[in-house]
């Protein structure tokens, strides 16, 4: 946990990859804060020159595979941020291993006037939803929410899915 704070940024990202992959839960608050952090840094110069910054993809990811409910608005800020696309990735994935826990906070988001027209993140979205939708036994995919993921956004996934996208 102590090198997520190391002066060197690759000390601090190589950290945040063993935590992800070793599901450490004490990790979770301070992978916020650096997800946090780094957002902050990536839009702000001089931000940037004051705050130890994890890679956001890298701490997107590790927040996913250690899969702790509290990460989910910290990633769905990362997609309000209209990050690049391996941090945008990383987040959307982030959420689909979490699972039920992000399912109301993403539906919520995709309401937002910010993600509307924004075809990317909406089709993301869908997709992630679905990813979550196909995790869950049979008898619980009808749950709240889950249900009103369209036939049509289904078969756009489907399709995607075939051809490997």
């Amino acid at each position: 946990l102590n090198a997520l704070e190391d002066d060197n940024e690759r000390a601090r990202n190589y950290a945040a990859i063993v935590l992800g992959r070793l599901g450490e839960k004490r990790a979770v608050e301070p992978l916020i804060v650096a997800l946090e952090d780094s957002w902050r840094a990536s839009t702000n110069d001089s931000y940037s020159r004051r705050v130890k910054s994890i890679s956001l993809h890298i701490a997107a990811e590790a927040l996913g595979r250690i899969g702790d409910p509290r990460a989910v608005e910290a990633l769905i800020r990362v997609l309000d941020a209209d990050s690049d696309y391996a941090s945008t990735h990383a987040a959307f994935h982030a959420l689909v291993r979490i699972g039920v826990p992000a399912v109301r906070p993403l539906l919520d988001a995709i309401k937002r006037d910010s993600w509307r027209g924004h075809s990317y993140l909406e089709k993301h979205a869908i997709q992630t939803l679905l990813a979550i939708r196909e995790q869950l036994p049979e008898e619980q995919r009808n749950m709240e929410g889950l249900d009103r993921v369209s036939l049509p956004e289904k078969r756009a996934y489907d399709r995607g899915r075939e051809l490997g996208s």
